[in-house]
């Protein structure tokens, strides 16, 4: 039987983002693992490949809805509005927060097809205090001696990056994340996911830290626990009209254990800010990469 990817090039439609980016494909088919009895999968796209302008259009009335008009997601500026949606699904064993983001940024889809820019566009795009982060990418020599060979047609695609992220003050999640970028005529894909081959590595292991402050104010780093549960992905497409704009959709999964926070909103309080920042800096670097 020919394979789906084969038919795919014999056709002359090129590889779907599903079958290009094996990060992107399980996050949509078999799920985040959140826990041994929890697995949630990210939803479908809400722009897809190949429409035309009057269903581009009909997509972005939609996700605009009754708070704003297009006209307000289509302007060509830095503010203009964006969509947001959260949801906190509070399991017994695995809390799981999720957000979907929707907006509109301008630039050119060819200047950002690249590795390096999508990379620095996901470590720098500004959440300020509230969200900060460092971060490694491991090396080939790193990964072989993990069981992990990278296939040398996706070196300009794919990496893993051990980093540690500070949740506002309160917790330093540590963890292991395999990445993978795709592009087709239309658009573009980055995906991510904690990748579960580094739950228990002795270098780069995914855990999580309680950040405790004492009389002096200096934050110390409470024992390690495992942590798992975190995906995501990037999709930019190209908009037939207005010229050189693109529609932007992120989708999240964060497992959220109620040991971070005691169960109160504290990161569901702070994400909106977080997300408007994201959001602006990623419209910022759009421009300046397409200049």
């Amino acid at each position: 039987m020919i394979a789906p990817l084969l038919i795919a090039l014999l056709l002359g439609g090129g590889p779907s983002h599903r079958q290009a980016n094996p990060v992107f494909a399980q996050l949509l088919e078999q799920g985040v693992v959140v826990s041994s009895d929890v697995v949630l999968p990210l939803p479908s796209p809400t722009m897809k490949d190949g429409l035309d302008e009057a269903a581009q259009q009909a997509i972005i009335v939609e996700v605009a809805g009754a708070a704003y008009t297009p006209a307000q997601l289509l302007r060509k500026s830095v503010v203009s509005r964006h969509i947001l949606h959260m949801d906190f699904l509070d399991h017994p064993t695995s809390p799981t927060r999720r957000a979907d983001a929707w907006f509109i940024a301008y630039g050119n889809l060819d200047a950002i097809s690249n590795k390096e820019f999508l990379e620095q566009l996901l470590d720098s795009s500004g959440a300020g205090d509230e969200l900060g982060s460092q971060g490694h990418t491991l090396t080939s020599e790193e990964l072989s001696s993990r069981g992990i060979a990278l296939d040398a047609r996706n070196v300009d695609h794919e990496s893993f990056a051990s980093g540690s992220y500070r949740l506002i003050k309160k917790v330093e999640v540590q963890g292991t994340l395999h990445s993978f970028w795709s592009r087709t005529p239309d658009s573009i894909v980055v995906a991510g996911l904690l990748d579960p081959r580094f739950n228990n590595d002795q270098e780069y292991p995914n855990l999580w830290r309680a950040l405790n402050r004492g009389s002096t104010g200096e934050a110390k780093l409470g024992p390690p626990h495992p942590y798992q549960g975190t995906g995501f992905y990037l999709k930019i497409t190209r908009l037939e009209q207005p010229a050189g704009a693109m529609f932007v959709e992120a989708h999240l999964l964060l497992s959220e254990p109620h040991a971070w926070f005691d169960g109160a909103n504290l990161l569901g309080s702070k994400l909106p800010a977080v997300v408007q920042n994201r959001i602006r800096a990623t419209r910022r670097e759009f421009l300046r990469a397409s200049r």
